[in-house]
């Protein structure tokens, strides 16, 4: 059920229950209030009579007491009078049945009171002699009519006034949902990758914060896009870029080694069938030979490194860690680098290596920006279960500047990190310099 349909129906409901709770209370009532205007309109009917009687009696005749009675019987609200005359008349007390269906109120209505009346009979009397008879009945039909006509009139009062209500709860609803339609179109537009759809200031209280976490999201989502796109296009260009310069030092460094070595091979091998004193010749050769093959280990110890530090594997993350601050220490020696690394068992290739990476990039960055005096490294466990490990790299520099935007170093370490359910923080230091950490569960070993 829709929103719209709710916040409509459910006062429609309640009007309706207060329109039925106002009939019934008004029928609750109406019996009471037929029987105290009976009793009423009896009670007056019996004054009025009585004192009509009074006066027939000094008439001279019957006739003239009937005129007279007939001339002076009163017209009463809710009674009805009779004069029955003659000996039959008043020896059967016929009294008219009352009929509902000439009244104003429909039938069914009539019958929801009681409809018996109630019967006075008063004797003419002439000369002490009976001539006639009046006879007062209640008419309950009259104030019956008078209650359907006023809950008529309330039904149709309480009808259009909830149709109002309910036409101006309506109208107040679709303004009122106008926004959400608005965000369900910047929804739909996100959900299609257009993270450049704004929306305008929402005049609802209750939503305008939704539509400013709405923009403020849409612009996240677009700067996020933007850096991914920005991050795979530099990912593409380094790994062409890293595949050219592999292949420069394949052939600038390893392409004349190999040629020399083979020289030198067949050289040697000259000198044997030519009958030269080979011990001299194939010395001098064996020498050039073993400088050529430290210069082809010397080129691959640098590309592997630069594909994947072996001190990782061989000696485990806190030694690589130690191995790459001496490194830079080396290249570096004007500033102080200092590292603390307690012996963690990552148990994952991928953790380790995402850990030595974020490293490796800070370490660069304070080397080569930060203007940085001091560097230091920390490896450390959090908690009591050892699973929780943290890195954290800080510096002296000249810290991050204000607005900073992620460059392809820091996009890639969030991005490494993210990927394995890591969180990383980046910002300044009170005392000036730069402060990087990085949190990560370490995966369960197997067999725990």
């Amino acid at each position: 059920m829709s929103l719209k349909l709710r916040l409509v129906l459910i006062p429609s409901v309640i009007l309706a229950l207060g329109l039925a709770a106002t009939i019934c209370y008004e029928l609750s009532w109406a019996p009471q209030r037929v029987r105290a205007e009976v009793t009423s309109g009896m009670r007056l009917g019996r004054l009025l009579v009585t004192a009509a009687l009074a006066n027939a009696r000094t008439a001279g005749s019957a006739e003239a007491a009937l005129s007279r009675l007939h001339a002076e019987l009163p017209r009463v609200r809710h009674v009805i009078f009779h004069i029955a005359t003659g000996p039959e008349q008043i020896a059967a007390s016929e009294v008219p049945r009352l009929d509902a269906a000439g009244s104003s109120e429909p039938l069914w209505f009539a019958r929801l009171f009681d409809l018996r009346p109630k019967i006075a009979l008063f004797p003419v009397l002439v000369g002490g002699t009976e001539v006639a008879r009046v006879e007062m009945l209640s008419n309950p039909l009259d104030e019956i009519g008078e209650i359907w006509e006023e809950l008529v009139w309330l039904c149709w009062l309480l009808l259009a006034s909830s149709v109002a209500i309910v036409a101006l709860t309506l109208w107040t609803v679709s303004r009122a949902l106008r926004p959400v339609r608005t965000l369900q179109y910047g929804f739909d537009q996100l959900e299609r990758g257009d993270y450049s759809v704004r929306l305008a200031p929402i005049p609802i209280a209750e939503l305008t914060r939704i539509g400013e976490q709405f923009n403020s999201l849409a612009r996240s989502l677009g700067q996020v896009t933007e850096d991914n796109h920005r991050l795979i296009d530099a990912l593409i260009g380094l790994q062409e870029e890293e595949r050219k310069e592999i292949a420069h030092e394949l052939h600038d460094e390893l392409g004349p080694v190999l040629f020399g070595i083979r020289a030198e091979a067949a050289s040697i091998l000259g000198s044997c069938r030519r009958g030269e004193p080979p011990l001299a010749r194939i010395a001098e050769r064996a020498a050039a030979i073993g400088r050529l093959v430290d210069g082809v280990q010397r080129t691959n110890a640098r590309i592997l490194a630069r594909l994947r530090p072996l001190a990782l594997d061989q000696l485990g993350l806190a030694e690589a860690l130690r191995e790459l601050v001496a490194g830079w220490q080396e290249h570096c020696p004007d500033i102080a680098f200092s590292v603390r690394a307690e012996e963690v068992a990552v148990g994952d290739d991928a953790v380790g290596l995402a850990l030595y990476r974020v490293v490796q990039e800070c370490l660069t960055n304070a080397a080569r920006h930060a203007g940085a005096r001091r560097v230091e490294v920390c490896l450390e466990r959090m908690g009591s279960s050892e699973r929780k490990v943290r890195v954290l790299v800080r510096d002296d520099g000249r810290g991050l500047p204000s607005g900073l935007r992620f460059g392809l170093g820091l996009l890639g370490m969030s991005e490494r990190v993210r990927a394995l359910n890591g969180r990383l923080s980046v910002g300044n230091r009170s005392a000036g310099g730069t402060e990087v950490t990085v949190m990560m569960d370490l995966p369960m070993a197997a067999g725990e």
